[in-house]
């Protein structure tokens, strides 16, 4: 499954204004880490989900130093992560983080001054993926939020 957050108008307009990607990675997180504080984990999936989205274009263009692109792009999929398994979604949690792990790995073949701070991204993942329950076994508790077929279909809604 294929999480989607920016209509493809929006992803196709920050693809081509990489200041307005940043202002939407910016927005969506600080967004999304009010809302988190406030335990509202469902409005904060959509805001944080354009964040990480952001951080993808980011990450894919020049606009910001490969540091920076690789910070924004990590915490986005760290905190995408976490919402997604308070919503008690944890295939898609491991989805993005196996997902955030590659993208990083292809990271280290074409940067190579930045290749220390990438693995250390790396591992962040990897500590974020050893927390998730074991892939495919959902946690079975009567406080965690199990998503109904309304509620997935709510999460995968574009946002415009």
């Amino acid at each position: 499954m294929k999480l989607r957050f920016l209509c493809a108008g929006h992803r196709e307009w920050l693809s081509k204004s990489p200041a307005q990607a940043v202002d939407c990675w910016s927005n969506g997180l600080e967004t999304g880490k009010i809302l988190c504080g406030q335990f509202q984990w469902k409005e904060a999936l959509a805001h944080i989900g354009c964040a990480y989205e952001a951080s993808e274009i980011i990450l894919s263009t020049t606009y910001v130093d490969r540091y920076n692109a690789v910070h924004f792009f990590t915490s986005s999929s760290v905190m995408l992560i976490n919402v997604l398994s308070q919503v008690g979604c944890y295939d898609d949690s491991w989805q993005v983080c196996l997902s955030a792990m590659e993208r990083l790995r292809r990271e280290l073949l074409t940067d190579g001054c930045d290749r220390p701070h990438i693995i250390h991204q790396l591992k962040r993942l990897d500590m974020e993926l050893e927390k998730l329950p074991e892939h495919g076994h959902e946690i079975d508790d009567y406080t965690t939020y199990t998503p109904t077929i309304q509620h997935t279909q709510q999460v995968n809604h574009v946002i415009h």
